[in-house]
C-alpha cells in the first residue's frame, strides 16, 4: 500500500513536471512570434525614419516620421510581449529542471528588453522628428530614429533566435 502511494505521488509530481516543460514550450513559441513581430515593426520603423531623413520638404519629413512613431510603437508592445514570454518560459524552465531552456529564455528575454528599449529611443526620435520646426531638424533626428530602429531589429532577432534555439530544450 506505501509503494502504491509513494507511486502515485511519483506519477503525479512527474505528470506536473512534464506539464511545466509543456508550458515552457509554448512560451518559448511565443518569443518566437512577438519577437518575429517586434523586427518586423522595428524594420517598418527604420524604412519610415529613412524615408524622412531623405524627404525633400518638412511636411514630408514627418509624414514619414508619425507612420516611424506609430511602428515603433507597436515594436515596442510587441518587444515587451516576448519579454514577459521569455520570462514565462524561464519559470517554467526552472520548474522543470531545465537548466539550458532556462539560459535560453533568460537570454531572450534580455534581448526582448534591449529591443523594446530601442524601440522606446526610436519612438523618441522619430517623434522629435515629427515636431521639429524645420528640415534640418527632422532629418536629424529621423537619422537617430534610422540608428535605434536598427538596434531594435537585431535585438529583435537575437530574442527570436534564442527563442527558436530553445524550443528544442525541455522536451
Amino acid at each position: 500500500m506505501k509503494k502504491l502511494i509513494a507511486m502515485t505521488i511519483l506519477g503525479l509530481l512527474s505528470m506536473h513536471s512534464f506539464a511545466q516543460c509543456d508550458n515552457y514550450q509554448y512560451y518559448m513559441q511565443e518569443v518566437v512570434d512577438n519577437a518575429d513581430d517586434a523586427e518586423e515593426y522595428a524594420e517598418e520603423a527604420y524604412d519610415n525614419a529613412r524615408k524622412a531623413y531623405y524627404a525633400d520638404n518638412l511636411e514630408d519629413a514627418q509624414y514619414y516620421a508619425k507612420k516611424a512613431m506609430n511602428a515603433a510603437e507597436e515594436a515596442q508592445d510587441e518587444a515587451d510581449d516576448a519579454e514577459d514570454a521569455a520570462s514565462n518560459a524561464n519559470s517554467a524552465a526552472s520548474n522543470c529542471d531545465c537548466y539550458d531552456g532556462q539560459s535560453y529564455a533568460s537570454n531572450a528575454e534580455d534581448s526582448s528588453d534591449d529591443a523594446e528599449e530601442y524601440a522606446e529611443e526610436t519612438y523618441d526620435n522619430a517623434r522629435k522628428a515629427y515636431y521639429a520646426d524645420n528640415l534640418k531638424d527632422a532629418q536629424y533626428y529621423a537619422k537617430k530614429a534610422m540608428n535605434t530602429a536598427k538596434d531594435a531589429q537585431d535585438e529583435a532577432d537575437d530574442a527570436e533566435d534564442e527563442g527558436d534555439n530553445g524550443l528544442s530544450s525541455c522536451d
